[in-house]
């Protein structure tokens, strides 16, 4: 779901006051899966960057992996959002960003507005963390050809 231009710009502006950067998420919200062509990368991380950019008067310098999936990371998505100058690249793993944390893979942890106490406290604990670990090392993995 996009969220309209007169959306965007409307927001306060203690809405983004705690976070330094502005950040991507796609423009059409698809996998960026290695089954997407460079055309339809260009859309959804080079083109995404730039309508937010005209549309806020910011930077947009973070881009965040829609999906968490193996099948929903690619190196071919990963070079794109690096050639379109994101600093940093936030997984949809879960977990806690330390020292070691590269700035192409920094992890994050999932919350809906809809959660209820236990469940926010569930998706934050180590349990869901080593669920996740999979996809991370997939991630790894895949940063490690993209360098």
């Amino acid at each position: 779901m996009e969220l309209a231009p007169p959306r965007v710009v409307s927001l306060p502006p203690s809405f983004s006051a705690p976070i330094p950067s502005q950040c991507c998420h796609s423009y059409s919200h698809p996998r960026l899966s290695s089954k997407l062509s460079q055309a339809e990368l260009d859309q959804e991380i080079k083109y995404s960057k730039k309508r937010l950019e005209k549309t806020t008067g910011g930077e947009i310098d973070c881009f965040a992996w829609v999906g968490g999936e193996e099948a929903a990371y690619s190196s071919a998505a990963l070079k794109k959002m690096i050639q379109s100058g994101y600093r940093f690249v936030f997984a949809t793993n879960c977990g806690v960003v330390t020292a070691r944390s590269q700035r192409f893979c920094i992890e994050r942890f999932h919350i809906e507005p809809t959660y209820m106490m236990f469940q926010t406290c569930f998706a934050i604990s180590w349990a869901y963390v080593l669920g996740a670990q999979r996809s991370f090392n997939s991630l790894e993995k895949l940063l490690s050809k993209s360098e």
